[in-house]
């Protein structure tokens, strides 16, 4: 966006590194022995403009009246012709101009997820059990990859079993429940699956639970709060493995419900094993057979796979499942999670450099076949950020006289759970920005109005 004074709007994203601190007060800004900053690479400092100096916490836009922030690089990443840059910098920040500054935590991602089937002992709820009866499971799709490929014609994947005469095979309610449901979660998973032993390539996953863990299986719910666990979640019918890691959003979904009472942690989770092929390959036992009593079933939205050079923020599906044949009324049917994006994940603010901040290299239009070579990111893959925003502007003077303001942010990215750099950042920028009456705290805020945001919820 050109303003009056035709100089675009500029981001600048400084990204600290865990353990590190903000430069110690007094220390300036450069090394007069070597030449060289004194910020080591993902290190932070707040300098005031007229000293070179790192402020003190005691700094007041009285006797600082301007001030820049900035943050040591990584070098390693620069690539010839550009030349090494050493440190990332904000332009002079003039609180007397108008300062806002607001800081939001962190927030980890969450898979839509849904819930069939109450505990088999429950006086309601519970699956219900018809002989010689077609089961049928529908989800259906709803988000904005979906609708991309879609439009408005909503996606579904089913899955359907038609259950045997139980009392000819002498089973009872419990064996007989065991049988529908792997049976019925088996169809659903693999039967849409073209990838049968890579669990992550399929839009949906399903777990088989059993309330009772009766086979005392060595995977339970609480098994699956914990991020990068691997799990079988069954076989194939030839004794393929089915396995799948857990990621930071299943971790924290299945949190959520044990949290809210959807489930209670001890429940097993039983792999789909529907014949002798399969426990030869490590199941508990052949479905029905009385080593498991499967009483309930997860459906959980999977993450949309990304392109090689893939520019679409959101990787959730939200589904609406269905039990519209062979289930009674009664039974238990619920969404328990809807799909959350989060917030602060390391893709969301390199997708945000990359669309933004990067431009004030090279403004050219981006382009597939013709990628300008620019500076790499700091922001590290796979980590979770607080974010601290000062928004301002710089001053300048139009031809004919008129002083005309362009807005200017400084984005500070912190490793989510580095609590004292939080704290320290806080401690600076609330006091000495607070000193001036033309600053405004947004975002979430303590019981004095300050910035001040929450712990590490990961």
């Amino acid at each position: 966006m050109n303003t009056l004074t035709q100089k675009p709007k500029v981001d600048t994203i400084l990204v600290a590194k865990t353990g590190t601190s903000l430069l110690a007060q007094g220390t300036n800004f450069t090394n007069a022995a070597t030449g060289k900053t004194n910020l080591a690479a993902g290190q932070l400092g707040i300098f005031n403009a007229d000293t070179n100096e790192a402020i003190a916490t005691t700094a007041t836009v009285a006797n600082t009246p301007n001030i820049f922030i900035a943050q040591g690089r990584d070098m390693s990443q620069d690539k010839s012709p550009l030349p090494k840059r050493p440190v990332e910098k904000t332009t002079v920040i003039s609180p007397i101009h108008g300062v806002e500054f607001g800081g939001d935590v962190c927030a980890v991602p969450l898979n839509s997820t849904h819930l069939i089937g109450a505990d088999h002992a429950a006086t309601s709820g519970k699956v219900n059990v018809v002989d010689e009866e077609l089961y049928k499971i529908i989800v259906g799709f709803r988000g904005r990859r979906s609708r991309m490929i879609n439009g408005i014609k909503l996606s579904t994947l089913e899955g359907t079993f038609t259950t045997p005469d139980y009392s000819v095979l002498g089973l009872g309610t419990d064996d007989a429940r065991d049988h529908l449901l792997q049976n019925l979660g088996y169809n659903l998973l693999v039967q849409n699956s073209s990838q049968f032993n890579i669990m992550d390539k399929n839009p949906l996953v399903v777990f088989a639970l059993d309330s009772d863990n009766v086979g005392s299986s060595s995977v339970t719910v609480s098994t699956l709060t914990t991020p990068g666990t691997t799990v079988v979640i069954g076989y194939t019918k030839v004794g393929s493995v089915l396995s799948l890691e857990i990621t930071d959003s299943m971790a924290a979904t299945f949190a959520g419900m044990i949290a809210n009472g959807d489930l209670v942690g001890t429940e097993g989770v039983i792999p789909f094993s529907l014949n002798a092929t399969a426990v030869a390959a490590g199941g508990l036992g052949v479905a029905g057979d009385g080593t498991s009593n499967v009483d309930r079933l997860v459906v959980m939205a999977n993450d949309a796979k990304e392109a090689f050079r893939d520019s679409v923020p959101q990787v959730k599906e939200n589904i609406n499942v269905t039990i519209p044949e062979g289930f009674d009324v009664s039974v238990y049917s619920n969404k328990v999670a809807g799909g959350f994006e989060g917030k602060g994940t390391s893709r969301q603010w390199q997708l945000f450099y990359e669309r933004g901040a990067a431009f004030k290299f090279d403004s050219t239009l981006e382009r597939f076949d013709g990628r300008w070579i620019g500076y790499a990111s700091d922001i590290q893959p796979d980590t979770y950020y607080t974010a601290y925003i000062v928004s301002y502007n710089t001053p300048n003077y139009v031809s004919n006289g008129t002083l005309s303001y362009a807005p200017e942010r400084a984005i500070l990215l912190v490793p989510c759970c580095d609590e004292a750099l939080k704290n320290s950042i806080e401690t600076y920028l609330n006091g000495y920005l607070g000193s001036s009456a033309n600053t405004r705290f947004t975002g979430s805020l303590n019981s004095a109005g300050r910035v001040e945001v929450e712990d590490c919820p990961l």
